[in-house]
């Protein structure tokens, strides 16, 4: 996967900014699987003066680690 990310212990609706990830999909896995877009995940991007970031925001709860990858989307 093109990012990765192993929460620590305790999260609550964790967010993601990648900078200047471009407007293309994203694939994302949390602890493995594939994750999708509904109301406990949401993607969107924001232009900014140096490109396009991709914000990532989960509704998640855990008092383990987890896991999250991020990689372009294959069509």
């Amino acid at each position: 996967d093109k990012y990765s990310y192993e929460a620590p212990l305790r999260i609550v609706n964790p967010a993601f900014v990648i900078k200047n990830w471009g407007d293309s999909d994203v694939a994302v896995k949390v602890d493995g699987k594939l994750a999708e877009r509904g109301k406990d995940f949401y993607a969107g991007y924001e232009k900014t003066h140096a490109g396009i970031d991709l914000i990532l925001w989960f509704k998640l709860k855990s008092s383990e680690k987890v896991r999250f990858s991020f990689s372009p989307a294959t069509k």
